[in-house]
């Protein structure tokens, strides 16, 4: 793993929980209309109940695996804060603002002050003075 890799790990994991909490909302979203069919439906037309229960297993492994990847989110921010902070404090600050607090290219310029050019040089050179990466305890 690169150290831009290694510092885009949050932002991959971020992305694979609102992945995740949007198939939740859409399970929910079927189970509630098989569900309010119950009501003005004779009981020979309703929903298998199989069927539901199926569905409200799937959410609860999907709320399971949020729960776990928060975790791991959490974990990946503080590996680099403590991985960035093996820098000078330049490059630190460059990096915690793109990678921890999540700024665009835009934001972070503003956010240090200095021009488009200088911002994406500090990068570079931030980038090149990481050692490799702490291996993944997974």
């Amino acid at each position: 793993m690169t150290p831009q890799e290694y510092l885009l790990r949050p932002r991959v994991i971020r992305q694979e929980i609102l992945r995740k909490e949007n198939r939740i909302a859409s399970l929910r979203r079927h189970t509630a209309r098989l569900t309010s069919a119950l009501r003005d439906i004779r009981v020979r037309t309703s929903p298998d109940p199989a069927f539901v229960q199926e569905i409200l297993a799937e959410i609860a492994d999907e709320e399971q695996a949020i729960f776990r990847l928060e975790e791991e989110h959490t974990r990946a921010l503080t590996g680099i804060a403590l991985y960035v902070s093996l820098l000078p404090a330049v490059y630190a600050e460059l990096l915690e603002a793109r990678y921890l607090d999540g700024l665009s290219w835009a934001r972070t310029m503003d956010r240090l002050g200095y021009s488009r050019s200088s911002v994406f040089r500090i990068h570079r050179q931030a980038l090149s003075l990481l050692p490799p990466p702490p291996e993944d305890p997974a």
